[in-house]
């Protein structure tokens, strides 16, 4: 199964909606490219518009600043990687089956159906790596936490938790925890590449299912464990 997806809905992000125009669409394919490459520090509106062909702009009236685009871009990971998962748990009845589907897609949000056709999610997952702390360690994380910028992951840990809440309907943490979850996928991939002090997880190329064996060894452990008890 094949589809086109545009996501995030949140205006709070954008001035004009970017998915309603070819420019737009242009501005989120080459900024995605562009802050996988140089990183969101180095990352600016003028290298921008040099590579769509523009000006500084025509990109201002999409966005008010490169904070807010990577806003944008990180929330669209999270609204896919929400569906994926409803979408892949949705003829799962057995909850700790639900756990370990929702750990695979997780890992690997390519091989989950279904498959999105006009977004690059390999890049995006590269910048939710490397840079999706950088979207909230903010000063401005309150305000913009008010006004809903946050809205897609906060969804995302809506449907974690629920799943958390089916495995073991007495755990008292189910939101930190799914929190937790996310969090630690994406720092032991960084980590696993960039601070080999840091995780045994030593070899990026084959970090996927040892990430996924850890991602296992830490859920089992807290929500099964404690159903026992």
């Amino acid at each position: 199964m094949e589809i086109d997806i545009h996501f995030p809905s949140n205006d709070k992000l954008y001035l004009k909606n970017p998915e309603q125009s070819k420019l737009g669409q242009k501005i989120i394919a080459k900024s995605t490219t562009l802050i996988k490459d140089l990183g969101i520090e180095e990352f600016t509106f003028k290298k921008l518009a040099v590579e769509i062909n523009s000006n500084e702009a025509s990109i201002y009236r999409y966005f008010e600043n490169k904070h807010n685009l990577l806003v944008y871009l990180i929330s669209f990971y999270w609204e896919v990687l929400n569906m994926k998962i409803q979408f892949s748990i949705s003829s799962i009845s057995n909850p700790k089956d639900k756990l370990s589907k929702l750990i695979d897609v997780l890992v690997n949000i390519e091989e989950a159906g279904p498959v999105v056709k006009n977004k690059d999610l390999s890049t995006l997952h590269e910048i939710v790596v490397s840079e999706s702390a950088k979207a909230y360690l903010t000063k401005k994380v309150d305000k913009e936490c008010q006004a809903g910028f946050f809205q897609s992951y906060e969804k995302l840990v809506d449907t974690i938790s629920g799943i958390f809440m089916e495995v073991n309907r007495d755990y008292e943490f189910p939101r930190a925890l799914a929190c937790n979850l996310v969090e630690t996928t994406y720092e032991q991939f960084y980590f696993s590449e960039h601070f080999h002090g840091l995780t045994e997880l030593q070899e990026p190329a084959g970090s996927l299912p040892l990430v996924k064996r850890f991602l296992q060894s830490l859920m089992y452990s807290v929500l099964l464990t404690d159903t026992q008890n």
